[in-house]
């Protein structure tokens, strides 16, 4: 039945006599109507034939449509009609596109000719066009905003607006659609971007915003740092992060910070490093003990804190065969003796050595030229610390006769001396008397050859 009925009016359509009237829409749309302005058409109708009817108004929207006007109608040939129906006020259900259609239809409702109008937009959304005098502005400056409303209708005085702001909110002044206001930024305000939004409505339902961003540049206020400690020793990593704050007291990123190092009046590093991001400097291996000072410095601003090397005394001791390397590896100079024992399989040995190095030197002790040949283990007393320097070594005496004979009445004289301490002092005795006879003996052979 359905099918059936859409194929007569089809039909009917199809039937319509070619050109039967001229139908012409003699005024303007606009593109857009706001809620609560009013859609007028008039239409003159020039029929080539006499007719009688109805002249039928439909307002077709994409969510609403509606027969809204209809009139009798007894027009002449050749005789123009103009027909003026009346206004239309839009309504949120209208909202999107609409177009009028005009038909001529008889009375048993017969479709003579039929008329379709452009689209137009029926909204409740305003529109706002609006611009500011700068969108990059320094704390403390005032900025101008100027801007028009766009509505459909032009009944002003329906309309109102508001400008927000950094958190703050007023209403703006508007006259003929039209407003200016002048915006003052604060002295502390952020920096960073900000958006500045205005909002717009009327007395029927229309509304609209905007947003506009605002940049805002920093201005410096204060530069700290910040260290991962203050004391240090040689070989270690400073981490330097300096930070610097804006107007509002917040921390800003992106701007290049100077960072260097002193040690007194000697630059030991430089380095430009963004702010919140750290520099870093390793220490040398024999760096000077005492105090140092880190600078960090932005345009005129600049802060400055001491920190400080430790005092290290310490020796490097290692065995190269029978020789034994003596390395001072810390930051200051190293003035003390040093204790070797050699334990050997027939006798055991004490050599002490006077130790005078500064930073980075380093002696030898040749250990052949002590001790008897035997295998020994080693060990250097350092303060209280014993370092193992071997388990079982060889070493082959490669001491001179004079040497030898030395070493043999020192180390009788300490044990007679330890269970005899009366004959010690004769034995000590002989032991001087043996060298200064054995020197002038030499020295008289030197002269008679």
């Amino acid at each position: 039945m359905k099918n059936k009925l859409y194929f007569t009016a089809l039909l009917s359509i199809l039937l319509i006599p070619s050109a039967f009237a001229d139908i012409n829409l003699t005024t303007n749309f606009k593109e857009k109507y706001n809620l609560g302005d009013s859609v007028r058409s008039s239409f003159d109708v020039n029929v080539n034939e006499d007719f009688s009817g109805l002249f039928k108004l439909t307002l077709f929207c994409d969510n609403f449509n509606i027969d809204y006007f209809v009139t009798l109608i007894d027009a002449k040939q050749d005789e123009k009609m103009t027909i003026e129906p009346p206004k239309i006020k839009p309504n949120d259900r209208m909202g999107g596109n609409c177009r009028l259609i005009v038909s001529l239809e008889s009375l048993d409702k017969e479709i003579f000719e039929k008329f379709d109008s452009t689209r137009f937009e029926v909204t409740d959304k305003l529109a706002i066009q609006s611009d500011v005098s700068e969108d990059l502005v320094l704390p403390g400056e005032a900025i101008s905003v100027n801007g028009k409303i766009d509505a459909s209708f032009d009944n002003s005085d329906a309309l109102s607006a508001v400008i927000s702001f950094d958190g703050t909110k007023e209403e703006l002044v508007v006259r003929d659609g039209e407003f200016s206001k002048e915006l003052k930024i604060s002295d502390v305000i952020a920096s960073g971007e900000h958006t500045l939004f205005l909002e717009a409505k009327d007395s029927f339902g229309n509304n609209g915003d905007k947003s506009i961003n605002i940049m805002v540049k920093p201005e410096i206020s204060k530069i700290n740092l910040e260290l991962n400690k203050n004391s240090f020793k040689p070989k270690e990593t400073i981490e330097i992060k300096p930070v610097i704050y804006d107007q509002a007291d917040e921390a800003v990123l992106e701007e290049d910070v100077l960072v260097q190092i002193f040690k007194g009046s000697d630059e030991l590093f430089s380095e430009y490093v963004e702010s919140r991001e750290k520099a870093r400097y390793t220490f040398l291996e024999y760096a000077e003990p005492g105090e140092y000072s880190i600078k960090v410095t932005y345009d005129d601003l600049e802060t400055e804190e001491t920190i400080f090397i430790e005092e290290v005394k310490k020796l490097d001791i290692n065995l190269w065969g029978e020789l034994v390397n003596i390395k001072n590896i810390g930051n200051v100079r190293y003035d003390d003796v040093l204790n070797v024992n050699l334990f050997g399989e027939e006798k055991s040995y004490i050599l002490d050595k006077r130790v005078k190095l500064n930073p980075s030197e380093f002696m030898i002790v040749d250990l052949s030229k002590g001790v008897p040949t035997d295998n020994y283990s080693i060990e250097v007393a350092v303060g209280d610390e014993n370092i193992s320097l071997t388990t079982s070594t060889l070493i082959e005496d490669k001491r001179s006769p004079l040497n030898k004979i030395t070493t043999a009445l020192i180390i009788a004289g300490k044990d007679i001396l330890t269970d005899k301490p009366v004959f010690a002092s004769i034995v000590m005795f002989l032991i001087i008397t043996s060298i200064i006879s054995f020197f002038m003996i030499k020295r008289k052979k030197k002269k008679f050859i």
